[in-house]
């Protein structure tokens, strides 16, 4: 792991998760995620400290255990405080849950419930209501629209630099971004073109929250943008049309498909997974790419493009 300055008051330590870093009055400094567990918490800690710096606060982008699995040791071992969305502090405080929406509800299948999908359980001490915060003051660098940009005020912390919550919902319902200096780290929001490549299946959740904040980070004009998974930069604008780009793709042959004839949840899921190839290898593989592909078909059903019946065979797929 190594420390990377962005600004004056940000920088971030590289990983399998890049971890932001946000500098407070005093030597402390806020994270922006805590990586996958104890390990990588460990390994944070000691990068931190070889630079003279201490953690104060966690801010957990959303609860996917590669970005808050190390919170829960971060809290015993450092003290931090952690805050989270609300609808993301939900399953990082009940991460048993992931595993089982994976299952509809259902007793996880065997081989779900390890560290990447059921990360430490831990408590949450500040919640973020998205809807409730007070606008910020004008900070350089903000969307040109949107839905919600909030001033970030919690009690004890002091950053150097004002920090404001963006709202990048889509991957999941509850993910945020942080902004501090024009640097906006922006978790899970767009992937990689190599990511895309190795899973050509995206893991939404909403699809349509998903290109909504693809709209808004392309409207949007901050100096820098750190995604979780890949390099700092200050234009995205390929890398946000390639995820629109093979969201709009996936969209079009499931709406293609079903003109021809009905199909069935498995054929149309089956089907796509024949076109793009995915790699299908396990049961965890299966699970999130089928929950990736029913977001799509959400997506079209809301927008009244599809129609589904059901039956004693299971769920018929149709266009309107």
């Amino acid at each position: 792991m190594a420390l990377k300055q962005i600004t004056e008051n940000t920088a971030y330590i590289t990983g399998a998760v890049n971890v932001g870093v946000i500098e407070t009055e005093g030597g402390g400094v806020i994270l922006i995620d805590s990586g996958l567990e104890e390990r990588v918490a460990r390994r944070l800690l000691d990068t931190l400290q070889r630079k003279g710096l201490y953690p104060l606060a966690v801010i957990n982008t959303h609860g996917h255990p590669d970005h808050c699995g190390g919170s829960a040791y971060l809290k015993q071992e450092a003290g931090v405080e952690i805050v989270a969305s609300r609808p993301e502090a939900v399953l990082m405080e009940n991460p048993w849950l992931e595993p089982r929406y994976l299952t509809c509800g259902a007793e996880p299948f065997p081989g779900l419930e390890n560290k990447f999908l059921q990360g430490e359980p831990v408590e949450v001490d500040h919640l973020l209501h998205m809807n409730e915060l007070s606008p910020p003051a004008g900070p350089e660098g903000s969307p040109a629209s949107g839905r919600e940009e909030n001033s970030l005020n919690i009690p004890g912390l002091n950053p150097v630099s004002p920090l404001t919550a963006v709202d990048l919902s889509g991957h999941t319902p509850g993910m945020i971004g942080i902004a501090c200096e024009g640097v906006l780290f922006c978790a899970d929001s767009f992937f990689a073109a190599g990511t895309l490549k190795r899973h050509p299946v995206p893991h939404l959740m909403d699809v349509g929250g998903f290109l909504q904040t693809l709209e808004e980070l392309e409207a949007s004009d901050y100096s820098h943008y750190l995604p979780s998974h890949g390099r700092l930069s200050s234009d995205i604008s390929a890398l946000l049309e390639q995820n629109s780009g093979r969201v709009q793709d996936i969209l079009t042959f499931m709406r293609e498909r079903l003109q021809q004839s009905q199909a069935g949840t498995e054929e149309i899921i089956g089907e796509v997974f024949e076109h793009y190839q995915v790699d299908i290898d396990d049961v965890q593989s299966y699970c999130l790419n089928r929950t990736a592909l029913l977001a799509h078909l959400s997506h079209l059903l809301r927008r009244d493009e599809i129609e589904v019946t059901a039956v004693r065979s299971g769920l018929r797929w149709s266009a309107s």
